[in-house]
Parts: structure tokens; sequence; C-alpha cells
């Protein structure tokens, strides 16, 4: 694989990363509580400066001005788990202090903004290794599955989606696997905004162990790699998903 030039935004990102880090784990006043967001970011740019280094383009490079789109489509995508969590109580925040409605929203959106960015930038440089490859070029999607497996990966999902609305004791951790079910077509368009395969074509051979990191550790990132999040901290409220933040 020919190596490219570290880009410089990825230097400047990785000191915005270990100062927000620092800042949140020493709780440097008032820094801490606003440091979830520039960590995040920082992650997201270095990382994405990784991956301009080992393949020559990244999904920055790629979608240029529509990068700011994927932010806002996080935050709206994290907003909707927020809506699922309301009837199972999956998790609960604790605030450092009292914030109005607005502040919240505004606060907790931008928070939200970073989990797509991050997820996707990490997939992005794990597909960069040849085992988790894709097969197939972008261009190429390849025979599209026959539409009895996608009816029944919609059905699944819905399934999913209604089981912890009726018996959340016993199915609330089918909240997470829902939303990837029923909206899998979602997938595969953002798929395309970042010029690679959508998730159930065949060139995903190549990259499917990655798709399942990605998925694993998108439930444990956002929450265990800062011993709180300010001004939102989280607090699990099941036993089994305490251990995903464990």
């Amino acid at each position: 694989m020919q190596r490219h030039r570290f880009p410089i935004y990825g230097i400047v990102a990785l000191g915005v990363c270990l100062a927000a880090w620092a800042s949140s784990w020493l709780r440097v006043d008032p820094f801490y509580r606003y440091s979830f967001f520039p960590l995040w970011l920082g992650y997201i740019l270095f990382i994405d400066a990784l991956v301009v280094m080992r393949q020559g383009k990244s999904i920055l490079t790629r979608a240029r001005w529509r990068y700011l789109l994927l932010f806002l489509t996080s935050s709206l995508f994290w907003w909707v788990f927020e809506g699922l969590n309301v009837p199972v109580h999956n998790w609960h925040y604790i605030l450092d202090r009292p914030y109005s409605p607005l502040a919240y929203f505004l606060t907790a959106s931008l928070n939200f903004s970073t989990v797509l960015p991050a997820v996707m930038e990490t997939a992005e440089l794990l597909s960069t290794f040849k085992p988790l490859r894709p097969h197939l070029p972008a261009s190429n999607p390849g025979p599209l599955l026959p539409l009895w497996v996608l009816a029944l990966v919609e059905t699944l999902g819905i399934i999913c989606l209604i089981l912890p609305f009726v018996f959340p004791r016993y199915f609330f951790i089918l909240i997470w696997l829902s939303l990837t079910l029923v909206y899998c077509r979602w997938q595969d368009c953002a798929a395309a905004f970042c010029g690679r395969c959508g998730t159930f074509t065949p060139c995903q051979s190549g990259i499917i162990l990655s798709h399942m990191l990605v998925s694993g550790k998108s439930l444990r990132c956002p929450y265990s790699a800062t011993r709180a999040i300010y001004p939102l901290r989280l607090s699990y409220s099941r036993c089994t998903s305490l251990s995903w933040c464990s």
C-alpha cells in the first residue's frame, strides 16, 4: 500500500483530542464541562487523517462540505434512540447542574452529532487493512439480494422494535438492533455518501468484520472513553447494559 503524507489537520486534531481528554479526567474547570465534543471531534479528524495517510483519500476529502451533513444526521439519528429509550429506560443522564430545556437540547444535540462520524471514520480506517477491505469497488454493488431476504430483514427489524415496548424487562436490548434492521436502506445511503458499498451487498464479505467490530465499539466508546460525559453523564439503568461501559 502506498503511503501518503500525514495531513496537518490530523496533528491539530490529535492535540485537541488529548487536551480535551486531559481536561475531562483532571476536571479542569470550566473546560471539563464542555470537553466531550472537542474530544470526539479531535478523534474523528485524527482518524480521518490516518485514513488519508494510508490510502490517499477519506470521508472528509470525498465529501468535503457535505461532511457537515454527517454530523447533523448523527444528531438526528441519536435523538431517535433517545426517544426509543423512554419506555425501556436503558440509560439515563446525570447532569452536573440544572439546564434549561433549550440548553439541554442544544448541548445534547452537539454531543450526539459525533456518534456517526466517529463510527464511520473507524470503519473507514479498518477497511484500509487488507483482511477487512471490500472485495468489490464502490461503483459495483454486485447482484441484489432476493426480495424475500430484504422483507425478512425488515420484518425482524419491526419485531425487534415492538418487543421492547411490549416486554421492556426482557427485550430492552433489542432497541440497539431494531433500527439497524428496519433502516438498512438508510445505511446503504450513508455508505453511498462515503463512497462505500451498502450493508446488504456481496461486497460486504470483505468488510463485514469491520462492521461487527465498529457496531460493538459504537456501544462502548462514546461513553467509556471519558470518565463522564460533561455536561451529560451517562448512567445505565440495566445490568446488562452496564457491561458495555465496564
